[in-house]
């Protein structure tokens, strides 16, 4: 049973993995915006351009649960260290004018950021009072998604004034000012701790490399599908032996002892329906963002397109960015009020609110701005509520290897957004020509996934919020600390 003595909190530790996550995850991002310019510069297509962004994703979801797992508890300052100097060299890399395959592989390592938020999260629980817990918890699951948009926006500026090399060398600053905190901040790890959770930290190689390989394959299929062509050999093949790797590890994972993620738990309806909801609304997000930068940057003779900059595309996001943290700290207001799966819900909702929205008014780049504040708002909501949701129902050495998983089917929804939302527009087209009537159809795709995911919320999160209401409360737990599960 999960200890609840007091917990002693260091100095700027709260500050410090704020810090990692949000820089993580806009280093992570940078680029995003930049395809066209990486094409010019790197003298390649754009479709191999993308690779670009793929690689970046690829590399978070795989190495997600796997430092989740090595990384926790007594691993967790040297992992976050060797990460963020891991991300350092990506930047460096990735800046220097080596051509497009150094450039792939700087992006690539810039991808391992993304699998050290899952430490931060774990941190939290071990090193912050638990008083503060709950709202830190969701403050950087908010910053996850804020951190995102700032690297839209980041990008979008720096690359306009300064070129391509100069966003990843802002890039390495800010990774190497966030390792120097970590160094200093975080405390050392418990080398010589016992070994009461010594299976915990033993690390399944073999169903790291079957994950590895499937979530690479899948993501790569569904990421390049556009420019593959769904029906080529290459697709079908990617996207079949992925399927086949991805089913053997989750074979494997209920019969080794020390799994990668212990999918025992994961399924169990708490974390079920979180984990569910990470992947819908995760597709439903990358749905609607790909065919809004699409809108906002097509020229103005279609009957779309606002004719706006790179830059402008990326200032987006700063609506986004800022209404999602706020909606992670409406979430703590909520949870005073209502059961995890109301909280949960409450974000679908805005969601489908802020998709309508764009949906039917995109004609004003104002307007655009204003429908991703709404989206931001229910983007922090929903993600700031899934970790305390997984958090409750796990011990907490399995935290973050738990939240890991649930970031893997986020990229995962991502990579299935943005190729769905591709070949919306493409089928609901004209002589292969977007159409207002496909950019419509695909906005009200991102609300219809969006409503299924607040179904799946307040049937599954709902009856695992019932079972642990019918069993005795902790003595000493806020209700709020309750409902995000501290």
């Amino acid at each position: 049973m999960e200890s609840r003595e007091p917990r002693q909190e260091a100095r700027g530790v709260v500050p410090t993995l704020v810090l990692v996550t949000m820089v993580t995850a806009m280093v992570s991002s940078l680029g995003a915006p930049l395809v066209p310019q990486i094409a010019e510069d790197r003298g390649v297509s754009i479709g191999t351009a993308q690779l670009s962004l793929t690689a970046a994703l690829v590399v978070g979801a795989i190495a997600s649960p796997l430092l989740g797992r090595w990384g926790a508890d007594r691993r967790r300052r040297s992992v976050l260290l060797a990460g963020l100097a891991l991300v350092c060299t990506g930047c460096l890399v990735a800046a220097l004018p080596l051509g497009f395959g150094p450039l792939l592989a700087g992006r690539s390592l810039q991808g391992i950021g993304l699998a050290l938020n899952p430490l931060a999260f774990s941190a939290v629980r071990a090193l912050v009072s638990e008083d503060r817990a709950p709202r830190v918890i969701a403050g950087l699951a908010a910053v996850t998604v804020a951190g995102g948009g700032m690297g839209y926006l980041l990008t979008g500026l720096v690359g306009r004034f300064g070129g391509l090399s100069a966003c990843f060398y802002v890039g390495l600053a800010l990774a190497l000012v966030t390792a120097i905190l970590v160094a200093v901040v975080l405390p050392r790890d418990h080398r010589g701790a016992g070994m009461a959770h010594a299976d915990h930290e033993l690390v399944d190689w073999w169903g790291a490399f079957v994950l590895a390989v499937g979530t690479a394959l899948v993501l790569l299929a569904l990421s390049m599908g556009s420019s593959w062509g769904w029906g080529s050999w290459t697709t079908c093949c990617c996207a079949s032996v992925g399927a086949i790797a991805l089913t053997l590890w989750v074979r494997r994972s209920f019969r080794v002892p020390n799994p990668l993620v212990d999918l025992r738990l994961a399924r169990s309806e708490g974390p079920l329906g979180a984990h569910l909801s990470a992947f819908t609304v995760g597709t439903g997000m990358y749905v609607l963002v790909t065919t809004m930068m699409i809108v906002v940057q097509a020229p103005t003779d279609t009957e779309y397109g606002l004719g706006a900059s790179v830059a402008v595309a990326g200032a987006m996001f700063t609506s986004y960015a800022m209404a999602s943290i706020l909606g992670s700290q409406l979430v703590l207001w909520l949870a005073e009020r209502m059961p995890p799966d109301g909280v949960l819900a409450v974000g679908c909702v805005m969601l489908v609110a802020g998709a309508v929205s764009i949906g039917a008014f995109h004609d004003r780049v104002w307007q655009v701005a204003i429908s991703m504040a709404i989206v931001g708002l229910g983007g922090g909501c929903t993600f700031s509520a899934m970790p305390g949701i997984i958090v409750r129902a796990v011990p907490q050495e399995e935290t973050s290897s738990s939240i890991a998983f649930n970031l893997v089917l986020r990229y995962l929804g991502f990579a299935t957004g943005s190729a769905l939302a591709t070949a919306i527009l493409e089928t609901v087209s004209s002589a292969g020509t977007i159409t207002s009537v496909g950019v419509r159809a695909a906005f009200g795709a991102a609300a219809s996934i969006w409503v299924g995911a607040a179904l799946i919320t307040l049937v599954l999160v709902r009856r695992a919020a019932g079972n642990k209401a019918s069993r005795p409360a902790v003595v000493g737990e806020g209700q709020a600390g309750q409902n995000l599960g501290l």
